[in-house]
């Protein structure tokens, strides 16, 4: 799969499954047709241009190797920014199987998140295979809105 940084998806299939993949009219939290989970995309150098273009943060090397989706449960990627109307960074985590996001090391990582200026948006798995969101801001971020909000009303 996609190489970067040295680090490559290799048989990692965690975003295969959490994200929606529009070529093929595949929606969230479900496996994509293509994937054969635990090795890989059948078609890979073929596959959809919308694929091709996506990084994990983990595949950024924003994260240590154990963090590797897969083993992880979350997938944690960036709105893209033309998608966003305020000058902050916008995170999702997504599940890769219901109750990741309360593992110990998904919460480290939420915790280290939570350092920056950020808003995450928490992706659970539901029992129904779509996924509950939860909107997060970090307290960096929380306490410049307020400064903002207090200027705006002087």
């Amino acid at each position: 799969m996609s190489e970067l940084e040295g680090r490559s998806c290799g048989d990692c299939t965690a975003c295969c499954f959490t994200h929606e993949i529009a070529h093929f009219k595949k929606p969230v939290a479900t496996h994509c047709g293509q994937c054969e989970t635990g090795k890989g995309c059948k078609i890979y150098g073929q596959h959809p241009d919308e694929c091709r273009g996506f990084k994990c943060l983990w595949l950024l090397n924003a994260f240590p190797e154990n963090m590797r989706p897969d083993r992880l449960g979350v997938v944690v990627d960036f709105v893209p920014e033309e998608k966003v109307k305020m000058k902050v960074t916008v995170l999702r985590m997504y599940e890769v199987w219901a109750g990741a996001l309360e593992s110990v090391y998904a919460k480290a990582l939420l915790q280290g998140l939570m350092t920056q200026k950020c808003v995450i948006i928490l992706k659970r798995l539901q029992p129904n295979n779509t996924y509950g969101t939860e909107i997060v801001v970090s307290p960096s971020y929380e306490i410049e809105c307020l400064e903002e909000k207090a200027k705006a009303a002087r």
